[in-house]
């Protein structure tokens, strides 16, 4: 138990410090060339902590640890609050987490306890259910990187409920707060894909979308190389999809044109071909 405690007190202070000093740069760029050499140490601080905890910290063993600290005192919202922190930074979430963290919204309702119980629901793909939780945390939420995934799970949330109009909301407000981020880019890309059929009438127009999916997947490349990988594979998939040469010039339409795809999505595009 010792072992677990004195992580908690370690990582607390380090993440806490992290983000500090990650604020500080963005609001001073003065001093952001002192601050960037200090929070890279503090990031190689957090990196040695992991690694000496790691054979210690397996879901089962945190599972089993936490359910006793749990079972002694279920309101305690600081244990609470430590054990939704220990579960995420696992990426496991057994079936005392989510008792943690319907608890922890009950007796200190918060945009972080919210955001907390919405990704809960999230990730048990109940959309309908973390949807409200979602919404409630990004009007509260102070960290952006928080409040970035609060909308990222939104957008992908309202996808799944075929939303598709909300979806791209909020996946372009994780692109205002990350504009560095590529994820946003490829789901909007999705939901222009998955819109194709539905927006157009004939061999040309309902294959337009395909045309501004392709433009959002290389937006996505352009801007975070993590996920050139994805971008570039729905970029050769759905280039193919593009329509035939034939069916331009049938339909009166000339490669290099700018086109505007209607439906929803109202965006402006250049004409391409499959061939």
């Amino acid at each position: 138990m010792m072992i677990f405690d004195n992580y908690d007190i370690a990582i607390s202070i380090v993440e806490h410090n992290i983000k500090r000093l990650k604020a500080e740069i963005e609001n001073n760029p003065a001093e952001a060339d002192k601050n960037q050499r200090v929070l890279g140490g503090y990031e190689s601080a957090l990196n040695n902590i992991e690694s000496l905890f790691e054979p210690f910290a397996t879901c089962e063993k945190l599972e089993a640890m936490y359910s006793v600290k749990y079972e002694a005192n279920p309101q305690d919202t600081v244990l609470l609050e430590k054990m939704i922190a220990a579960f995420d930074r696992k990426n496991c979430t057994p079936p005392i987490y989510f008792t943690a963290a319907e608890e922890l919204y009950k007796l200190k309702p918060s945009a972080s306890s919210a955001f907390s119980l919405g990704r809960m629901y999230y990730r048990q793909e109940e959309y309908s259910k973390s949807i409200p939780f979602l919404q409630d945390a990004v009007s509260g939420l102070e960290d952006n990187d928080m409040k970035a995934d609060a909308y990222y799970f939104l957008a992908d949330a309202y996808k799944n409920l075929r939303n598709y109009s909300a979806a791209r909301t909020n996946a372009l407000k994780v692109t205002e707060l990350r504009p560095n981020d590529g994820k946003p880019w490829i789901l909007i890309g999705d939901l222009y894909a998955m819109s194709a059929a539905s927006c157009g009438d004939n061999p040309v127009t309902s294959k337009a979308a395909y045309w501004v999916a392709v433009d959002k997947y290389q937006r996505a490349r352009s801007v975070d190389e993590s996920v050139a990988q994805t971008a570039n594979s729905r970029i050769a998939s759905y280039s193919g999809a593009f329509p035939k040469s034939e069916d331009l010039f049938f339909h009166g339409f000339k490669v290099g044109d700018t086109y505007r795809v209607e439906c929803w999505i109202n965006e402006t595009t250049t004409v391409r071909s499959s061939d």
